[in-house]
């Protein structure tokens, strides 16, 4: 008895909350649909902007040829020694800011990338 109580109670509240027994009509899945929609085309231009941003910064970046050559003997080094990608990249960074404490760190950090870069390919 009070199982079947409770279970009344329960389908009351979930009425009232908007649950029902019928299915769900295509037309009222219209408005959500719609809104997905614009969400989708906001994060499509938003990855654009992305893209585009990573673009201009490329292009943008430079690094000294000394720094980039050191990198490069240090990433070397670091293949023979370390096994992990990320604690190459660790490694030969904490070395670049030692050698090079004036330098940005942004500029080191693409001198690592750029000579892991052109060891990968």
């Amino acid at each position: 008895m009070w199982r079947e109580w409770c279970r009344r109670i329960g389908l009351w509240l979930a009425q009232r909350g908007g649950w029902s027994d019928e299915p769900i009509r295509e037309s009222a899945m219209a408005p959500y649909r719609e809104a997905l929609s614009a969400v989708r085309s906001d994060l499509h231009m938003a990855l654009n902007e992305l893209r585009a941003l990573k673009a201009r910064m490329a292009i943008t970046a430079t690094v000294s040829a000394k720094v980039f050559e050191r990198a490069k003997e240090i990433v070397a080094d670091a293949e023979t020694t370390l096994s992990g990608g990320e604690a190459k990249r660790h490694a030969a960074y904490a070395r670049l800011i030692k050698e090079f404490p004036i330098t940005t760190k942004r500029e080191l950090g693409l001198a690592i990338e750029l000579a892991l870069a052109m060891k990968e390919g």
